[in-house]
């Protein structure tokens, strides 16, 4: 068999093909933290470092850069979007966040 590779969604919707490895034994032992940097290297226009970097398969954020691919259930041929971690946001005040009375009142009877 050749070798083993994901696809890899961009940030701007390109699609390309990231080779990880030669073989099944090498697959199974690839990190999160691995794949981050090979995809860096296929995505010259990233910006930062690997860590920097947020990926998703399916719906669950590969968060644990010490974690094995397989333990995510990513195996040849599965698809990574990459998204942009956006720094930023503010503390709300404590009236924000603790202020019931503007809170909507549910009508009489109905809960």
């Amino acid at each position: 068999m050749g070798s083993r590779c994901v696809f890899a969604k961009g940030l701007r919707g390109e699609t390309k093909t990231v080779v990880l490895c030669d073989t099944d034994e090498q697959m199974q032992t690839m990190t999160v933290l691995q794949l981050k940097t090979k995809i860096v290297e296929f995505f010259p226009e990233i910006e930062g470092t690997s860590e920097d970097l947020r990926l998703v398969f399916g719906c669950t954020l590969l968060h644990n850069d010490e974690a094995t691919l397989v333990s995510f259930g990513i195996q040849h041929e599965s698809t990574i979007h990459l998204i942009e971690r956006i720094l930023g946001g503010g503390k709300l005040n404590s009236r924000e966040t603790t202020d019931t009375s503007r809170a909507p009142k549910s009508p009489s009877g109905f809960l």
